[in-house]
C-alpha cells in the first residue's frame, strides 16, 4: 500500500514541519477572528445544560470556584438570566506563575422560557454546580389520561 502525500505546488521543497509552523499562527488568527477560541483568559463562558421534565425546567450551570454571593439569578418576562463573576486568583509576589489556563471574568447567560414556566424558581449551588429549577404552571403540566373502553 502506498502513502498519499498532499500536493503543494508552491512549497515543493519545504518540509511539513516548516509549513505547519507557518500555518499554525495563521490558523489561530482566523479562529480568534471567527470567535472559535477566546483571545485571552478574561472570557468565562460556563457550560450550561437545560432539561425539560414533566413538571419543571432544570438548568444546570458549572460554576466551580465561584462563591454563592457572586451569582445572581433573575426571572423576568419568561427570561431566565444567570450572571456572576469568576475572580482571578492572584499569585503571591514571591511566586512565579509558570502556566495559567484558568478562565475568569464576568459572565451572563439568558434563556427564554416557554409560556408554561411559572414564577416559582429554586436555585441551589452544590459542589460548583448551580441548579435552577423553574416549575411549570399546573395547567401546562403533562397529564396522563386513561383510555376507557369496553
Amino acid at each position: 500500500m502506498s502513502t498519499l502525500t498532499p500536493f503543494r505546488p508552491f512549497f515543493p521543497i519545504v518540509g511539513d514541519s516548516l509549513l505547519s509552523r507557518i500555518d499554525a499562527p495563521i490558523d489561530r488568527l482566523w479562529r480568534r477572528f471567527l470567535q472559535l477560541e477566546p483571545t485571552s483568559n478574561d472570557t468565562f463562558n460556563p457550560a450550561t445544560n437545560v432539561v425539560e421534565k414533566p413538571d419543571s425546567y432544570v438548568v444546570k450551570v458549572e460554576l466551580p470556584g465561584i462563591p454563592r454571593d457572586d451569582i445572581h439569578v433573575t426571572l423576568a418576562d419568561n427570561i431566565l438570566t444567570i450572571r456572576g463573576e469568576k475572580r482571578e486568583e492572584e499569585c503571591c509576589d514571591t511566586d512565579t506563575c509558570r502556566c495559567k489556563e484558568t478562565c475568569y471574568g464576568s459572565f451572563e447567560r439568558s434563556m427564554s422560557l416557554p409560556n408554561s414556566a411559572d414564577q416559582d424558581v429554586d436555585a441551589q449551588l452544590n459542589s460548583g454546580v448551580l441548579k435552577v429549577t423553574v416549575k411549570k404552571r399546573r395547567e401546562a403540566r403533562l397529564k396522563e389520561i386513561p383510555v376507557k373502553g369496553a
